[in-house]
């Protein structure tokens, strides 16, 4: 019976890692140079990267075609992004088939099986372009009918920076379904996107506004797909360092000095072989420590008034006379001593207006890392990979005083993935991936 059991588990977790890879598709038909569909042609498509036939991996691949009686053709460049399926028709002309039609290009591909509006953001766009804060979810704007929009109210806590409300063609900033490598990737207090990982561990990620299959469901404003690297035959790696310090920035007009934002981004990315065209890894790792003061902030606390003295104001009346009280002052026997005790916390302004400028500090330290290897067994692939995201805040209590406080937070997330996918091939290409993009995969969490 536990061995029954068992089978019937690895039976439906195969089931269940098939359905939610990131993967994408290609269809087309082969006909001869009059139009006319070609029966029993042999296909083959082989992966610049690696070879597959149903859900295909992210990468750029290498069409073959051959009929009896026809000359054989050759295709190249042929782009599949995560979550497309792009067609592509074939036309072959008589003759023998040692001759060969070879067609070099890297257009663009259409999907004329599906209806949905989509836009896919590749590794050139996450590398050139200038992210603030490195948050590469950011990208999501570059897609049309995308603006800021108005995500879920938490009264101040659970935000950082890396969630961003999208509102997409008039939706709420909270209708986006977020997915990273296949897996939801939705922070559950806020219903925004988690915190992915850094631009340099994204191999690139589509967005669907539109008329997107309902297999996705969750939001009615679009689908965003995430996937991360992998390693490749060549060991490759990156080290960045990006610093930002108001030492070297002007002062604030409004501001009585100079800030001191001192932030550091830092990490890195090194992925290669462990076994060449077998098994890889790949790993990155960032750290943003920031430490700031905001001198800019503004309270109203007249220092006349807090010894009861009100003669600036037009009246006041003694509650328990119902007579003004001579002079709109308050004498200081009517002050209760809970009250002194409470202005105790308030500081003195200094100023004649009673203006007080304060310095309001902000600290925060966000780490995060990734881990990922893929085994590659002919038939089979196997892909596992940890994501670590921390972020801390302590807060600011006012200095002990009644100014404005900030509630201080820690978030930490754990996400690991594990994938078997099979490549229902009778026979595999001979020559492995020298670069592979991603691999299929599911949250295990």
């Amino acid at each position: 019976m536990p061995m029954r059991q068992t089978r019937l588990f690895l039976l439906l977790a195969s089931i269940a890692l098939a359905q939610v890879a990131p993967t994408g598709g290609l269809v087309g038909e082969v006909s001869d140079s009059s139009g006319a569909v070609i029966a029993g042609a042999s296909v083959v498509l082989i992966n610049t990267g690696r070879f597959a036939f149903q859900l295909l991996p992210v990468g750029t691949y290498l069409l073959k075609v051959t009929a009896n009686g026809f000359s054989s053709y050759e295709q190249t460049g042929i782009r599949v992004d995560v979550d497309s399926s792009p067609s592509v028709s074939v036309v072959l002309r008589v003759g023998a088939m040692s001759e060969q039609v070879t067609i070099a290009s890297d257009a663009a591909m259409v999907a004329t099986e599906s209806g949905t509006l989509s836009q896919v953001v590749r590794e050139r766009y996450i590398e050139d372009l200038p992210l603030d804060g490195r948050n590469a979810a950011s990208l999501v704007f570059m897609v049309p009918g995308t603006v800021t929009g108005v995500g879920t109210t938490t009264a101040g806590y659970a935000n950082t920076d890396e969630t961003l409300a999208v509102s997409v063609n008039g939706s709420r900033g909270n209708e986006v379904n977020y997915k990273l490598d296949g897996a939801s990737h939705i922070d559950n207090v806020t219903n925004l996107n988690a915190a992915y990982p850094n631009p340099d561990a994204i191999a690139e990620f589509s967005v669907q506004t539109s008329n997107f299959s309902a297999q996705y469901g969750t939001a009615s404003g679009a689908v965003v797909s995430m996937v991360t690297r992998s390693g490749t035959n060549a060991l490759h790696g990156t080290a960045f360092e990006f610093l930002r310090n108001d030492t070297l920035n002007a002062r604030n007009f409004f501001a009585t000095q100079r800030g001191n934002l001192k932030r550091n981004q830092f990490g890195g990315t090194l992925g290669g072989p462990i076994r060449k065209n077998h098994l890889f890894f790949f790993g990155s790792y960032q750290a943003t420590p920031s430490r700031s003061t905001n001198y800019a902030n503004v309270a109203f606390v007249p220092d006349a008034q807090r010894s009861g003295n009100f003669s600036s104001a037009r009246s006041l009346t003694d509650p328990a006379t119902g007579q003004p009280f001579p002079n709109r002052i308050i004498p200081a026997s009517r002050i209760l001593p809970i009250a002194t005790a409470i202005l105790a916390k308030v500081p003195s302004a200094g100023d004649s207006g009673g203006q007080l400028i304060y310095g309001r500090p902000f600290t925060s330290d966000r780490q995060q890392g990734l881990g990922k290897a893929d085994y590659n067994a002919g038939r089979h692939m196997l892909s596992g990979s940890v994501f670590y995201n921390r972020f801390t805040d302590p807060g600011w209590d006012g200095d002990g005083t009644l100014l404005t406080a900030q509630i201080g937070q820690r978030q930490t997330t754990k996400d690991g993935k594990l994938t078997r996918s099979s490549r229902p091939c009778s026979r595999c290409s001979p020559t492995t991936p020298s670069r592979r993009d991603t691999t299929s995969r599911i949250s295990a969490t």
